[in-house]
């Protein structure tokens, strides 16, 4: 997740992280819709936008450094 989850996470009001928990929460798998393939697992952010750049044509050249730098710069998001 990034974009504007990050910048609201930056702000850090209280009053926004119910949001931000609806919001991640809607990414993951829900019991009541098992039919709906979604990861049951940590969220990460991806506070620097590392994977559009990182991931995209640094990952076709080395793609397992690609890797390594960009789960140096992901941060668990705490629900």
């Amino acid at each position: 997740m990034g974009g504007t989850v990050y910048h609201k996470c930056k702000e850090n009001k209280e009053y926004l992280w119910e949001d931000i928990r609806t919001i991640v929460k809607g990414a993951l798998f829900n019991p009541e819709e098992y039919t709906v393939l979604r990861p049951n697992k940590k969220v990460l952010l991806d506070s620097s936008y590392i994977l559009s750049t990182v991931g995209g044509l640094y990952g076709r050249i080395d793609p397992e450094r690609a890797i390594r730098i960009s789960k140096k710069n992901f941060k668990p998001l705490d629900l």
